[in-house]
């Protein structure tokens, strides 16, 4: 049975992470926590019905839902200390365990649903949708299934003080986390024990491969304007909130839309000079007291990789990755991505 937590609980754990050492973030941070949410009968809740009381959720940047009606987002502030953080999730799960509406709500931190219930309805979102179908007929009919079913632990560094997203700076960062991604999300999933997840390997299925889930070596990264100008635009936006499939590459900064990319790793706010950063994809939902041991290692991370010339970055070769990312074996995909992970200057 999947493991389901109250708000109460979840805060409850945040103690065990309470005496991390107060880390400052080499870039500021910027965590995305996605969960499914039911009733006490395990029964998924329309967390539209709830969206004005879920949005004074407090500390937080924005807290919603996204396209599956049971998924929670909670999207926070730039971060800059690992205490900051956790304060901040102190504050989130204090507010729903206190809160009538929510306080006998259960959280799923997994990157598979237990169970959905549909989708929002919005002109763009169905716009997009009927898009990105048109664009793969091969697979794109199975956008719902996949934006509903599957949630995700996104973490956002931002990069404006390295010199923005076209930085070398920037680009190695993009270029590693999009390497390491699979073997980060397997190994935090090993923890959570839920490598049964399938969102690694069949979350992004439904986009075409221009835009879809893929291994970037350093060429592509160090190209990153070159090949964001190859991907077509999804949508045209008309006039009443209208919005049709567009299709055609576009020609100027301004016209880049990211948000329909589904990279490992991705640039957003490109046209932002205050919010430049590059967001990290591949883990699966995983609870708050998880996402805390997450973001310390990202830290980590971020400060060894802006430390490192590219070629002495250790990677997966694209074999290795795909290996990784398919897991076909759980077992043996563990011990791959723990194997490789022990490579890096971190402590696991």
């Amino acid at each position: 049975m999947q493991k389901m937590y109250t708000a109460q609980e979840l805060e409850k754990q945040l103690w065990q992470v309470a005496y991390e050492p107060e880390a400052p973030f080499t870039l500021p941070l910027g965590p995305e926590i996605e969960c499914f949410v039911y009733d006490n009968n395990r029964d998924p809740i329309d967390l539209t019905k709830y969206l004005e009381l879920i949005s004074e959720v407090p500390n937080v940047w924005d807290a919603g839902t996204d396209l599956g009606l049971n998924m929670l987002e909670i999207a926070c502030e730039p971060q800059h200390t690992l205490g900051q953080y956790i304060n901040s999730l102190h504050e989130v799960f204090y507010y729903l365990s206190k809160t009538e509406f929510s306080r006998d709500w259960l959280y799923q931190f997994s990157g598979t649903a237990k169970e959905t219930i549909g989708r929002i309805h919005s002109p763009r979102y169905d716009a997009a949708i009927q898009a990105l179908i048109q664009e793969y007929p091969e697979n794109g009919k199975r956008v719902e299934e996949c934006m509903t079913n599957y949630a995700a632990f996104q973490i956002n560094v931002g990069v404006k003080q390295v010199g923005g997203v076209f930085s070398e700076q920037a680009k190695k960062l993009l270029y590693a986390f999009a390497n390491w991604g699979p073997a980060l999300c397997v190994y935090f999933e090993s923890l959570a024990d839920d490598v049964a997840s399938k969102r690694l390997s069949d979350a992004y299925t439904f986009a075409s491969e221009a835009r879809g889930m893929k291994y970037m070596d350093w060429e592509f990264c160090n190209n990153l304007e070159e090949e964001l100008f190859s991907v077509p635009q999804l949508l045209r936006q008309e006039p009443g909130d209208v919005y049709t499939y567009f299709g055609e590459r576009p020609t100027t900064l301004s016209a880049l839309h990211t948000g329909t990319i589904y990279w490992p790793c991705r640039p957003q706010g490109i046209n932002d000079k205050m919010a430049n950063r590059i967001e990290k994809r591949t883990l699966s939902a995983m609870t708050p007291v998880h996402s805390v041991r997450a973001l310390r290692i990202l830290n980590q991370l971020v400060t060894y990789v802006l430390d490192v010339q590219v070629q002495h970055l250790p990677v997966l070769t694209e074999k290795e990755w795909k290996s990784i990312q398919l897991k076909k074996n759980s077992f043996t995909v563990v011990r791959e991505a723990r194997d490789f992970l022990e490579m890096l200057p971190i402590l696991l």
